[in-house]
């Protein structure tokens, strides 16, 4: 306060500088009525969350947020931030506020920037802050030396975690990770403990439909792990007869109807645990054509995993295994299976199970692909599988920047009553 009285102005002067910055913001809300051109962009307006749920999501988010890259120093800020308090050290607070209000800023924002395949990259920016707080003054505010050591420890053990992040994700352009799928913690949270993780809405629809943005939606939104069962849904009871009809547990349906009978007016979550073993298989129409291309898409409902996002022409599969359930109302023995693809790299190897049996294997080569199988019955679910151990992607083989491990092409695929 004393430098801003002595040089007061000197300060407005040098301030004034900065005045020419607002004049795009105040030209593109006046245009627009956003300050930036991205959160105009047609899309990014109909977000519903509030400033408070994105802000807690900047920083704890299990795909774009702080937390899962730099737990040890957010945990060692927040316990500096309590103690700095205790003793009253301003500078710390200071510094600490200053991190904590440029979230803020951003968060203000309808467009959540999940758009990453990593880390928010307005908290990669904004994260500095934090570290250079907590490195600059833990040792004037814990003057214990075991603790310091701890801290110094601490912040050491981060640096790693971020190491071995970087080269999971791909040093470069995290190239082995998509902005529209899940990272690899917050997979296996979802997997394995869903009810820990309640991301955004727009977030749970971008991630589980590979989906820019995510902000519009029709329920329910059904996530399901890599193992086929369901483990999260978004719903809410006006889609209630739909999951009724599409969804079913192995284990309990008493349970999973009871869970279903729980949604109310507004969308809220549904956590599965794993051991209930529930299913999405929609009741397919035997003869009915599963169409993979961006226009007549509707296969969407069968898909489990494996599979990129549609096409003008069709969709490729995804690595090296494609998952699909349905249930059928039919009485027929047996079903005869067609598809309609294309062979990436000229020629791709496939094993096809059904319900765990194996039931064709070949190489396609661009013809259509013909199978045989059983049926388990009336309303029971068509588990098919298709095993692709040759799949590649053309980065690997130098023919584009594409990453993707591809295998089959997929423009259709229809079954008949044999």
């Amino acid at each position: 306060m004393q430098f801003i009285k002595k040089n007061f102005f000197a300060v407005v002067k040098y301030g004034i500088c900065y005045i020419p910055s607002l004049i795009p913001m105040i030209y593109f809300y006046y245009h627009t009525g956003h300050i930036n051109l991205t959160a105009s962009y047609e899309g990014f307006t109909t977000g519903t969350e509030t400033t408070l749920q994105r802000f807690t999501a900047y920083l704890f988010d299990l795909n774009f947020g702080i937390l899962p890259y730099y737990p040890v120093v957010l945990l060692v800020g927040f316990i500096l931030l309590a103690v700095a308090c205790l003793k009253r050290h301003w500078r710390y607070i200071e510094w600490f506020a200053a991190f904590l209000t440029n979230i803020l800023c951003y968060s203000i924002m309808v467009h959540i920037n999940c758009g990453m395949s990593g880390m928010a990259r307005y908290n990669i920016w904004g994260a500095l802050t934090l570290v250079f707080a907590v490195c600059l003054f833990f040792s004037e505010i814990v003057d214990i030396s075991v603790i310091q050591t701890a801290v110094h420890t601490g912040v050491w053990s981060n640096a790693v975690i971020l190491l071995v992040i970087i080269y999971i994700y791909g040093p470069t352009g995290a190239e082995n990770i998509r902005y529209t799928l899940w990272t690899p913690l917050a997979e296996y949270v979802l997997d394995h403990c869903p009810s820990l993780y309640n991301p955004l809405y727009s977030t749970f629809n971008s991630r589980t439909n590979h989906i820019d943005g995510g902000y519009s939606y029709e329920m329910p939104v059904i996530y399901t792990a890599g193992d086929g069962y369901v483990r999260k849904i978004l719903a809410s009871e006006a889609s209630a007869e739909v999951l009724r009809k599409s969804l079913t547990s192995e284990v309990n349906n008493i349970w999973l109807n009871e869970m279903i009978g729980l949604l109310g007016e507004n969308a809220t979550y549904m956590s599965i645990p794993e051991k209930y073993k529930v299913c999405h298989c929609e009741i397919y129409t035997i003869g009915d054509k599963l169409s993979f291309s961006k226009e007549y898409y509707n296969v969407q409902p069968y898909i489990v995993s494996g599979l990129s996002k549609a096409e003008e022409w069709g969709a490729w599969t995804l690595g090296n295994e494609y998952l699909m359930k349905f249930r059928t109302e039919s009485e027929a023995e047996s079903f005869h299976g067609c598809i309609d693809c294309g062979a990436f790299n000229n020629t791709q190897t496939y094993i096809i199970y059904v319900n765990s049996e194996k039931i064709a294997e070949g190489t396609a080569t661009g013809e259509k692909i013909e199978f045989d199988f059983d049926n388990p019955g009336c309303n029971a679910v068509v588990d098919l599988k298709i095993e692709l151990p040759d799949a590649v992607s053309p980065e690997s083989l130098g023919m584009s920047s594409d990453t993707r491990i591809l295998a089959l092409g997929i423009k259709s695929m229809i079954f008949t009553e044999n």
